[in-house]
């Protein structure tokens, strides 16, 4: 009884419904100002702890993580496209030595061409380009698996498809489309 009639915490700031939080145990009430200064100070006095734990927590909740930022991804594309651009503008040595990886892995697993082949890959990318962005040109084997770039190893995919794929062997799109050997006309499958 006698505690609710002091109005102002040990610290000096009133009581007021915006600044107090009732503890729900005890039914007692205190300073939310003084309980974020003393969380900030133990955060900071516990600061490679906490990331430690964080980290431990990350590590033991991908699937929550990779669900959250799918799903913020979706909601504020824009803002992950300025996020990469802007990634993109502070990093060139990066984006340069990513992009020269790729050409190095390309170049490596190029076999020569015969004429027929080289025009099956340019009617693959045409097409995907026709289908619009939401389309893209797939190593059924990722480069890196050792997979070649040959027109028997490309596919077009959507692009939500590529990029959950990345370079996982064991990854079955949805929906493909692939130029057969024999036809050499676009087939789909689902």
């Amino acid at each position: 009884m006698i505690r609710r009639r002091v109005t102002h915490c040990p610290k000096g700031h009133e009581y007021t419904k915006e600044n107090t939080y009732i503890n729900p145990g005890n039914s007692g009430r205190t300073c939310r100002i003084c309980n974020r200064k003393r969380a900030k100070q133990y955060y900071y006095a516990n600061r490679e702890k906490r990331k430690a734990a964080h980290r431990e927590w990350a590590k033991n909740n991908r699937k929550y993580y990779a669900k959250r930022t799918k799903k913020y991804r979706k909601e504020h594309p824009e803002k992950c496209r300025a996020a990469v651009a802007h990634w993109k503008r502070n990093n060139p040595e990066r984006v340069n030595a990513n992009c020269a990886k790729r050409r190095a892995l390309k170049l490596d697993q190029i076999s020569s061409f015969t004429p027929h082949e080289e025009y099956k890959i340019k009617r693959l990318y045409e097409f995907s380009q026709l289908l619009g962005p939401e389309w893209h040109v797939d190593h059924i084997i990722p480069l890196d698996k050792d997979g070649l770039h040959h027109p028997d190893n490309l596919q077009i995919i959507l692009a939500e498809d590529n990029l959950k794929k990345n370079n996982r062997l064991d990854y079955k799109p949805a929906l493909f489309i692939r130029i057969q050997a024999a036809q050499d006309t676009p087939i789909g499958d689902s």
